[in-house]
């Protein structure tokens, strides 16, 4: 085997090598591009109202998080997955929630 041959299979090698590599590298970017777009859309607010979740909007546009944020009878616009549904309000109940103590929390 001459130098020249011994070179070139030496040559042919590394390329080889580096074409695995690279197509490795590629393969664990294209598996990172798939995790991080399905994060975006598990964290997607359309994902959020596909799961029956709601936006619930007064008239001027403000976003209702609390049951003081509404005066019955009031007109409200309640965005959902395909669309929006227009209600009035006829009443608010406040949901008594549950606190725990520090002791609680511990057992």
């Amino acid at each position: 085997m001459t130098v020249v041959d011994l070179e070139a299979s030496r040559l042919a090698e590394a390329r080889e090598r580096t074409s695995r590599c690279m197509h490795h590298q590629l393969d664990r970017a294209g598996d990172e591009v798939g995790h991080q777009l399905a994060r975006v859309r598990a964290l997607s607010p359309l994902s959020t109202l596909a799961r029956g979740y709601a936006v619930i909007q007064r008239a001027d546009g403000t976003v209702v998080t609390s049951i003081s944020d509404v005066e019955p009878p009031e007109m409200l616009s309640l965005r959902v997955t395909d669309g929006q549904i227009q209600t009035q309000t006829a009443g608010t109940t406040a949901i008594k929630q549950k606190t725990t103590t520090s002791k609680e929390s511990h057992e």
